[in-house]
């Protein structure tokens, strides 16, 4: 567990939009926040799927209870391995990893491993690209008001790389709001952000479409930040929103823990095929 006197910085950003909130309001809002920190590295898998060697970006930068939590999990992992021409191979390649704190009775903060993200590192002409991603246009009214979150994007996309359908997987409020005002947060950001995917193009790998599809699935976090908030290594506090999934959806079931602004498709890269956290870790 955190002490709580190291945990309390995490809560105040969502204060902003609650300050005229009565004091009961907000303690009942807070009570729903959650805290998650994005951490990347490398990650070195043999042959057997099992992790040989781990590395985190900027390593100094992330506190020391939760460089201790990844050490007690991480080499404890089993990897699905990559493979070449269907035959398992070692490999050295990113991963990015999702940590959640909440808070405990007592006051304390509990840190959880809740996704990752392991890159399969393909040749350039097998990996998926983009090159027409404008961004989403900021609601200048929700921008003025300091209305911010984040936005889990599903795009279904033709195998011609066009954007057929869009749809919102979660929304993540990044402000303490409430009742009407956390939703036309919601409501705008979210529409903004599905009309910008809406008129993206990708140039899709050779052989993504799974199963016989006629269509592949992209899932990207889409990002609404006013700035000035804490940056790699932090604690960032937000408000956890409910999940949707559309039918037409497939791969990993709300994988969170890739990188906003980054398009990814649905089920691609390396598979864990342990838990996030091992028994007895």
């Amino acid at each position: 567990m955190i002490k709580q006197w190291m945990a309390l910085g995490v809560w105040l950003a969502l204060l902003v939009l609650a300050s005229n909130a009565p004091a009961q309001t907000r303690a009942a809002m807070l009570k729903q926040a959650e805290a998650s920190m994005l951490l990347t590295g490398r990650i070195d898998v043999a042959v057997d799927g099992t992790v040989t060697a781990y590395s985190i970006d900027r390593q100094y930068e992330v506190p020391e209870a939760v460089r201790t939590h990844v050490a007690r999990n991480v080499p404890r992992w089993q990897v699905q391995p990559a493979t070449s021409d269907g035959v398992p191979i070692a490999s050295s390649t990113r991963f990015s990893m999702r940590l959640v704190t909440r808070r405990h009775d007592g006051g304390n903060y509990k840190i959880n491993i809740v996704g990752v993200h392991i890159d399969d590192e393909l040749p350039s002409g097998e990996r998926l690209t983009a090159p027409n991603m404008a961004p989403p246009v900021y609601p200048r009214q929700i921008l003025e008001l300091g209305g911010t979150g984040v936005v889990y994007v599903l795009a279904k996309v033709g195998l011609d790389g066009r954007v057929v359908d869009t749809h919102v997987e979660r929304f993540n409020l990044t402000v303490l709001a409430r009742g009407p005002l956390a939703g036309r947060i919601r409501d705008a950001l979210s529409k903004a952000a599905l009309t910008a995917v809406s008129g993206w193009s990708f140039r899709l790998p050779e052989g993504a479409s799974e199963a016989g599809r006629d269509y592949v699935v992209i899932r990207m976090p889409i990002e609404f930040t006013t700035g000035g908030e804490h940056g790699y290594g932090a604690w960032k506090a937000y408000i956890p929103g409910e999940h949707s999934r559309p039918a037409w959806a497939y791969g990993d079931d709300g994988n969170d823990a890739l990188a906003p602004q980054r398009a990814t498709l649905a089920g691609s890269g390396l598979r864990l095929a342990s838990a996030l956290e091992p028994e007895g870790s």
